[in-house]
């Protein structure tokens, strides 16, 4: 079975400096201001698992295409163009080619309510699930980076789980977050066609310490645990390295890097037991 994931959607204003293709196509209505922006109403019929083409899972091609789609009053895809290549020709072209016969989207609308042709931008993420990561648990962050071969950040996404806020985010519609992370990875060789996922555990029980990094192809590169003391007052105190990865260069005190990793408020019922101790577990490993 194979897994193929739509990950965000980002509205364009109709009229908006782009592709010559897709400005023709917006030139009937101009400039209109966009209200309410085109919503994809068949995700699970536009790409199935019987979609992935066959060479690319024959190569074992993984990836995320991000597209520019052209979308008519009537919600249809009359125009794609690949913006960012998942790295697979053929993920590509079957990409635009579901998106055009297969796609039905709800047009946009402008401030009186009428349909308008528009344009969004789309990313689409192929995976086989044998690569897929777990989903996340309770008091659980995790961002993982994926890298193209020739070196540039072809994906990032952000998870988070706690109790005060859960959210799964892509990271490079961020502009300063990605502007950030290309500064950081720009010299990062080993990391090429690699995905780099970065973890973080809360636990405010006796389970076991987490494990990470030990599936097929997997890299362990660094992992630190702690407990900490949270005083009445909900603040981190007192602290203890209760492990720490030998590959850790960085020189960073554990203490000091997961001081403020505490995933928003405690349960209730943990607040009622204040002072308590919790654990947190980081650590990074690299992924084919």
């Amino acid at each position: 079975m194979i897994a193929i994931f739509l990950i965000a959607g980002a509205a364009l204003l109709s009229g908006e400096t782009g592709p010559a293709q897709l400005a023709s196509e917006l030139a009937s209505d101009g400039k209109a201001e966009i209200a309410a922006p085109a919503q994809l109403l068949n995700l699970g019929e536009t790409f199935t698992p019987d979609d992935y083409p066959l060479e690319a899972l024959r190569r074992n091609e993984t990836g995320t295409a991000a597209s520019i789609l052209a979308i008519n009053k009537q919600g249809r895809v009359t125009h794609c163009q690949i913006e960012t290549s998942s790295g697979s020709n053929e993920l590509d072209t079957q990409t635009c080619r579901l998106y055009r016969d297969r796609a039905r989207f709800e047009p946009a609308r402008d401030r009186r309510g009428r349909k308008i042709a528009s344009s969004i931008r789309q990313r689409t993420r192929w995976q086989i699930p044998g690569r897929m990561l777990p989903p996340l648990a309770d008091g659980h962050a995790r961002l993982a980076i994926t890298f193209a071969k020739d070196g540039t950040i072809s994906g990032c996404r952000f998870e988070l789980i706690s109790v005060a806020i859960t959210t799964s985010q892509d990271c490079l519609y961020d502009s300063a977050t990605k502007e950030m992370l290309v500064a950081r990875f720009k010299d990062a060789v080993p990391l090429r066609g690699k995905t780099l996922v970065q973890e973080s555990y809360l636990i405010v029980d006796d389970k076991p310490l987490p494990g990470f990094g030990n599936g097929p192809g997997e890299m362990l590169r660094d992992r630190n645990a702690i407990e900490m003391t949270i005083g009445v007052d909900g603040k981190p105190t007192n602290c203890w390295v209760i492990e720490r990865s030998d590959d850790n260069k960085s020189g960073e005190d554990p203490c000091v890097k997961c001081r403020n990793m505490l995933f928003g408020k405690l349960p209730a019922e943990d607040t009622r037991k204040l002072p308590i101790n919790v654990r947190i577990v980081t650590g990074s490993f690299t992924r084919p």
